[in-house]
């Protein structure tokens, strides 16, 4: 539910036409930075919404104007009044235009830089030890095609945006043997990194910087491959669930506390 502006509906009772959730819309924008779309100095033409494709205009527009609605010279097309930041009905407001977006992808990037990564992470690692508890109280998922889905979807949102994608995997094999439990969580580490740097290279997150301080970790890994087997064995004896769940519960507490801190 959300709380219109006196302007657009009193009170806090979602109903028609203000039963779209067109209000949160037109919040968030003032959240990510985003003005009124007359530029708020009442109805003088002299104000700006600081975004330069849209139109100047006289002062807000209620209901579901006619098109075309002209004011302070904005002819032919007149105001922009389907935007989200005018004051119209719901069923009337359908768009940002491609400043705006700019405009807010910039206030993400600085000023509310954290909202990009850090609730998502610590909804991830919240969930995460959700899922670990659940299991350690008795809940059992199956490695069904459909689970399997699921689990490789979540992993491959998490592990490219938080780092930790082998818990839903891990989470969904925890009862299986050690071999089956490391030879899917390989095969997923694999496939998952190289999708995972192809897509943030696509949107400009990964680098030769990145590949550079991945290569610092070789070393490290293949010392972690040669010194291995002892503990293999031991997890082998019947200590494979107790970790994976162990390691779980503490990357998601680690997700949590890095956010926090």
């Amino acid at each position: 539910m959300a709380c219109s502006t006196p302007s657009r509906h009193p009170g806090w009772v979602r109903s028609n036409p203000f039963h779209l959730g067109r209000t949160a819309t037109h919040e968030v924008g003032h959240y990510l930075n985003l003005f009124h779309i007359w530029g708020d100095d009442g109805t003088g033409c002299g104000g700006s919404d600081e975004v330069a494709d849209t139109p100047n205009q006289a002062g807000p527009n209620v209901g579901a104007p006619a098109f075309p609605h002209v004011s302070c010279g904005n002819a032919p097309n007149g105001d922009l009044f389907v935007n989200y930041m005018d004051y119209v009905d719901d069923p009337a407001m359908v768009m940002f235009t491609t400043g705006q977006a700019t405009r807010m992808q910039a206030c993400l990037a600085g000023p509310r830089a954290s909202l990009s990564t850090g609730a998502f992470e610590v909804l991830v690692g919240a969930t995460v030890v959700l899922g670990a508890l659940l299991s350690v109280a008795g809940l059992r998922m199956r490695p069904t095609p459909r689970v399997l889905l699921g689990a490789g979807f979540v992993a491959g949102i998490t592990g490219t945006t938080t780092s930790i994608g082998g818990p839903p995997l891990a989470l969904v094999y925890q009862h299986h043997g050690g071999e089956a439990l490391r030879g899917t969580l390989a095969g997923f580490f694999v496939m998952g990194s190289m999708l995972s740097m192809t897509t943030l290279a696509l949107v400009g997150r990964f680098g030769a910087y990145d590949l550079l301080l991945g290569m610092a970790l070789i070393p490290g890994t293949v010392a972690g491959y040669v010194l291995s087997p002892p503990f293999v064995r031991w997890l082998d004896r019947g200590y494979t669930r107790a970790a994976v769940l162990g390691v779980s519960i503490g990357a998601g507490l680690l997700l949590i506390l890095r956010r926090l801190a």
